[in-house]
């Protein structure tokens, strides 16, 4: 499917939200990317900060502090 004009949709959050997944269901495993999986920018950049550093703690301390500061693509471009 197109991604329609700008002027053709009302609500653009509810457009792209319409057509995003829903998360699959949480595992035993307890990992990084289910705390993200809700949301593709989220789950995009997590899994390209964990590609980046080693332990657990420091994953999860990078990542959250990455989205304190840019939690939005915009916010990213932005900076």
């Amino acid at each position: 499917e197109h991604v329609p004009k700008l002027d053709a949709v009302k609500d653009w959050e509810e457009w792209v939200k319409s057509r995003v997944g829903s998360p699959p269901p949480a595992s035993d495993l307890c990992l990084l990317q289910e705390y993200y999986a809700h949301d593709g920018w989220m789950l995009l950049m997590a899994c390209v900060l964990m590609s980046r550093v080693s332990s657990w703690e420091t994953k999860h301390r990078c990542i959250s502090g990455f989205f304190e500061a840019y939690p939005t693509p915009s916010a990213a471009l932005d900076a």
